[in-house]
Order: structure tokens, then C-alpha cells, then sequence
């Protein structure tokens, strides 16, 4: 008989099992593999490809494939966990995965937790091939191999360089209006500099470099030099448009190239996009004002970041930031993938620790645009005023894809519908609060945007994070409180394929089969109190052929297959109830009472009435 603890386990694997079956595949953080026997040769792509990714677990013993993610067990434990331990050591870095073995009743899995290695450690690969032959990534439910120039991004970004003070093309000089702007605004920002020449200046700022302070550098070529679209792709921003819904048939892209200067790049970039975006009123202060579907202060944020944060090492100072605009969102990515002193996970949220264009930034936060806007303006700060920005207008908040060789930003379009939010509060009978109206409508638009988009949109988890995010200014705690209260109420499902708990919308309560009725005290079904007599009634009430798993699920008035494995199991450690089958796999499975439980069920009297 398993103890308390170990039904836990078994419960929660089984939980995830659920998952997979409802998907019908492995995803990005779940790899199942059947392994009876030996360990499976490709293992290694999977441990480097979760360790280049966020992290992941891969279940030893659980059949793939047509059957369902049934386990099936390894048989030896203590060798497979040696196996995969010895694999783990193969790789550079050496990964430490927690191993433990869970005592399933259908056989033996072994579970490895992978953790996710640090950005300046990323690629991991098999020390003996090298990286550029053996460092993989996790996409989807497979393990994707680099390509090399993903693999030298990866290794550019293990050492944070400071790019922007490398030299400039040859050739390349400065835009004297430019300069003399930019000096003006220095010198009224601060007396450091008054009694130094204007060329001493550009040299502290880094515009100039060597010992004659004459030589232009790239960053100072990308923020005032002269027509530096001439010598520098990064020196132009490509944007793009699908055709909409409106447009005519057999409409092409709209696709434009802006160049020049860093601060000409911004105010072309925001202005081409407000000619691209639809508009939308919002209330501010009391009245309605005309906004962009996605909100200006987001677009400002991302696109400052996208200018002044992107990469310039490992040839990607040859490629253009590229902005795309479809019905759903604007996705802006930069080259180079993100700064590795920066955690995905936790932008928005902490200050940026550091910056990877030092001089970049230091130059562009005296920069004014030809509009006469500034280029950074809230530095370490912009993504939470992003997310600001989105809750007042009633957006979702904006989403990161960190890939290998560049960086993503999504911006979800148009205003959340927040009636079907408010249905699903009313028929739970939960108040309609205003933070539980945008947590379920973020979700929402969140669950349908990736169902319906093909691009990298499916790696964004609602977690704690998230919800903060979506309800900025917010602190994890409060978001996390929010998220359990919708989950006590049966709106939420948590699920654990990731590091920490998540949450998707839970499905639409479903009827109770022929037979079988809700069980009286379903209001307990997340508590640890004795179900095994509820089962045994649920059964007295039920066709003469029992049960299946599903239905007496549901005459308990369960919400988690863990709970539901757990009742099952102690009623049939005890000998109360019996299979109608030992086939471990048989979805026709029934369970019916033995003598044993019919003799403890007349002792406890007729059944309950149900109640409503």
C-alpha cells in the first residue's frame, strides 16, 4: 500500500499525464519518453535542449505515441537514474538534474528535473562534439539543434562587451547639427562638463574614441553621425504589414524600410505604425480620447528598447530590427537574443540589472528626436509602464519570446472582451471584482491568441508574474492571491509542467453521466478529507456494471485527476472495489464494489440525498 506521501506523487504525475493526453503530445516542458529498458540516445539533445530553453522534466517509463502517455515503468530504477545521471555529466556545462523515482502502480518512472543554466553559460552541449554540433533548444514539444549563427549569438552573449565603443565603418562622420544638439543638452543637464571642450565631451560620452579623440565609434556613428544607414544595416528598422480584413483582394505586404539615426528611427518607426493600427476611445480622467489599439506608451517602450538594447556583436550589427503588424498584434524583434544580465521572467518587474549597449544608452538619454521627443526617457522602468499603459487601456500586457539569436515583443491588439469574464464570474456566483475581470479576460485573449497564432506565441505561461504584469502596479503576492482565489472557485486549473505553478481557465463543469449523481459533499473535493465511503455510495447508486474512472470522478464532484486516482487507489488498497479488467490501459475500465465494500456500505445506511 502506497503512503500518504507517495499517493501524492503518483497523484501529481498523474495529473500531468492528463495534460499530455488532452494535447496529445509532449510540449515545451514536458519530455515522455518509454525507456523500459535503456535510455534513450538522444537524451542528451533533450537535457541541453531544456537547459538552453527554461527548464523542463523528462518521465522515463511513460509510453509515447498512440499510447497515450500510459506508464508502462523502467525496469531498473537504479541503473536508468545512473544512465541518465552519467548523460547529464557529458555535457558542458555539467548539468545537475534532480532524478527521483516514482512508485507508480503500473511501474517504476523516473522523473529528472532539468534546470534551466545561466544565459552567460548558454549554449550547453555535449562536451565531446562541441557547440556548434550539439547544442539544442526546446520548440514546441521537440528538441530543435542551433544553427551556427544562433550557436556564436549565444557565445557573443556569454561575455557582456560593450559593443558600441568598437569603431566605426570607415568613411563614417559626424552630423554637425546633430552633435550640437546633442552637446547643448548635456551641458544644461549637468555643470560637469563646463570647462571642457566640446570634443573632450564626446569622447567621455564615448561618441569618440583613441588617443586623439577623433575616432568615431559605432555608437556614436547610430546616434549622430551622418547618414549612417550608409554604412550600417542597424542604422534602419524594417517594418511590415499583412494585409487585413479590410484590405482588397489579392493585397500585398505593406513593407517599408525607415532609416537614419537612432532618434529618426523612433519617431519613423511610432509614426508609421499610427498609420497602420486601428484607433480605439478610451476614458481618461473622466472623458474619452482617441488611442491606438495597442497603446502609444507600450509602443514607445518597446520600440525605445529594440533601438538601444539589441545586440551589435557577432555580425549582428548587419541586421535591421524588424517590426511586424498582423490583425492580432505587433511583434517587435531585436537581434541578438536578450542581455544575459537581464531574466525574461522578470522583466517589468526588477529593474534591469544591467545594460548591454552601456554607451548606446548613455548617449541616446540626452537624445531628442526630430518631433522633439526623448528616445529613452524611463530607463530600468519602461516595460513596467508598458504594462501600465495596457491596463488602463484595457489591453493585455506585453509578451517576450526569448529565442537564441533575437528577442521578440508582443503586443496584443484591441481592447479585452470582458463580457465572457463577467458570464463566468455570475454562473460561479464570484464577485465581480476589477481585478478578477482582467485576469480572466487577459487569460482568455492569452489562450486564444496562441491557439490561433503559429509563430513562438505558445511559450508565454500565465504564471504569478504575468498576472502582476496584467494587473500593474501589482506585487507577486497580491497577483498569486488573485490566482488562488479564482482556483478555490473552480474557475482556474493550476497546472506544474513548468518551474512554478501556472494557471489556464478550467474547462466548463460537465454533467454527470447516467447514473451517477453528485456526491454530497463535493464542497470538500480540494480538502484531505476520506472519500473512499463517498466513492463506495456513488457506486451503490450507479449501473450494475459500475463505474468508470471519469464518472466516479464526477459523482464526487471532483476537479483534479490526482484527487480522483487518490480515492480510487485507497478504495482499492482496502479491497472495497474491484476492476472489471487488469488491462492497465483499457479506457472501458469499470470499477465495481466487492463483497468486502458492499458489507462496509450497508453499515453506513442508504445514501445521502444529494445536494444542490
Amino acid at each position: 500500500m502506497l503512503s500518504e506521501r507517495e499517493e501524492d506523487t503518483v497523484g501529481q504525475l498523474e495529473a500531468l499525464l492528463e495534460e499530455l493526453r488532452a494535447t496529445g503530445s509532449d510540449h515545451r516542458s514536458v519530455e515522455a519518453k518509454t525507456a523500459r529498458a535503456e535510455l534513450p540516445s538522444g537524451i542528451t539533445d533533450t537535457l541541453g535542449a531544456f537547459a538552453n530553453t527554461d527548464g523542463g522534466l523528462i518521465l522515463l517509463g511513460v509510453a509515447e505515441g498512440s499510447a497515450a502517455f500510459q506508464v508502462v515503468g523502467v525496469e531498473d530504477p537504479r541503473r536508468m537514474t545512473a544512465a541518465l545521471q552519467a548523460a547529464a555529466e557529458q555535457m558542458e556545462p555539467p548539468l545537475r538534474p534532480v532524478i527521483d523515482v516514482v512508485a507508480h502502480p503500473d511501474g517504476a518512472v523516473v522523473m529528472a528535473r532539468v534546470p534551466p543554466i545561466p544565459r552567460d553559460q548558454r549554449p550547453c552541449h555535449r562536451r565531446s562534439e562541441g557547440p556548434y554540433a550539439s547544442s539544442f533548444v526546446r520548440v514546441g514539444d521537440s528538441d530543435h539543434q542551433l544553427t551556427e549563427h544562433e550557436v556564436a549569438s549565444m557565445l557573443a552573449n556569454r561575455t557582456p562587451v560593450d559593443t558600441g565603443r568598437a569603431a566605426a565603418p570607415a568613411g563614417a562622420t559626424l552630423d554637425v547639427g546633430a552633435v550640437a544638439g546633442f552637446v547643448a543638452a548635456v551641458r544644461e543637464s549637468t555643470d560637469r562638463f563646463g570647462d571642457v571642450s566640446d570634443q573632450e565631451l564626446l569622447y567621455r560620452y564615448g561618441v569618440l574614441s583613441g588617443d586623439d579623440r577623433s575616432e568615431l565609434t559605432l555608437a556614436g556613428l547610430l546616434t549622430l553621425g551622418d547618414h549612417p544607414e550608409g554604412f550600417l544595416d542597424a542604422a534602419r528598422v524594417s517594418l511590415r504589414r499583412e494585409p487585413g480584413a479590410t484590405d482588397p483582394p489579392g493585397a500585398r505586404h505593406d513593407a517599408i524600410k525607415i532609416e537614419g539615426r537612432t532618434g529618426e528611427l523612433f519617431d519613423g518607426v511610432l509614426g508609421a505604425l499610427g498609420t497602420r493600427l486601428g484607433h480605439v476611445q478610451v476614458e481618461r480622467a473622466g472623458r474619452l480620447v482617441d488611442e491606438l489599439d495597442v497603446p502609444r506608451e507600450a509602443l514607445r517602450e518597446v520600440v525605445s528598447n529594440a533601438l538601444v538594447h539589441r545586440s551589435f556583436a557577432n555580425g549582428a550589427k548587419s541586421e535591421s530590427v524588424l517590426v511586424e503588424v498582423t490583425a492580432e498584434a505587433v511583434t517587435v524583434t531585436s537581434p541578438g537574443g536578450l542581455h544575459v544580465a537581464a531574466d525574461p521572467r522578470q522583466l517589468g518587474l526588477d529593474p534591469i540589472a544591467g545594460v548591454r549597449n552601456h554607451t548606446l544608452v548613455r548617449i541616446a538619454e540626452h537624445l531628442r528626436t526630430p518631433s522633439g521627443a526623448r528616445v529613452v526617457e524611463h530607463q530600468a522602468l519602461g516595460i513596467a509602464r508598458a504594462d501600465r499603459a495596457c491596463h488602463q487601456n484595457r489591453t493585455a500586457p506585453a509578451l517576450f519570446v526569448d529565442l537564441p539569436a533575437r528577442f521578440c515583443v508582443v503586443l496584443l491588439r484591441h481592447s479585452l472582451d470582458e463580457e465572457p469574464a463577467r458570464r463566468v464570474l455570475s454562473a460561479a456566483g464570484v464577485a465581480e471584482t476589477p481585478a478578477a475581470l482582467r485576469i480572466l479576460s487577459v487569460l482568455a485573449r492569452l489562450e486564444g491568441a496562441k491557439a490561433s497564432d503559429s509563430s513562438e506565441l505558445g511559450a508565454p505561461i500565465f504564471d504569478a508574474r504575468l498576472c502582476a504584469r496584467a494587473l500593474a502596479p501589482c506585487t507577486l503576492e497580491d497577483a498569486a492571491s488573485e490566482l488562488r482565489a479564482l482556483e478555490r472557485a473552480g474557475i482556474l486549473r493550476r497546472t506544474r509542467v513548468h518551474r512554478a505553478p501556472a494557471w489556464v481557465l478550467a474547462p466548463a463543469p460537465m454533467a454527470p453521466p447516467d447514473g451517477a449523481r453528485t456526491a454530497v459533499r463535493a464542497s470538500v473535493a480540494h480538502t484531505k478529507v476520506d472519500r473512499v465511503d463517498d466513492l463506495l455510495q456513488a457506486l451503490v447508486k450507479g449501473p450494475p456494471g459500475g463505474l468508470g474512472a471519469m464518472a466516479i470522478q464526477q459523482a464526487l464532484g471532483l476537479s483534479s485527476t490526482a484527487a480522483r486516482y487518490r480515492w480510487l487507489h485507497r478504495a482499492l488498497d482496502a479491497g472495497l472495489i474491484a476492476p472489471s479488467t487488469d488491462r492497465p490501459y483499457d479506457r472501458t475500465k469499470t470499477f465495481r464494489l466487492t463483497a468486502k465494500g458492499r458489507a462496509r456500505t450497508n453499515r453506513l445506511g442508504p445514501p445521502a440525498a444529494p445536494t444542490i
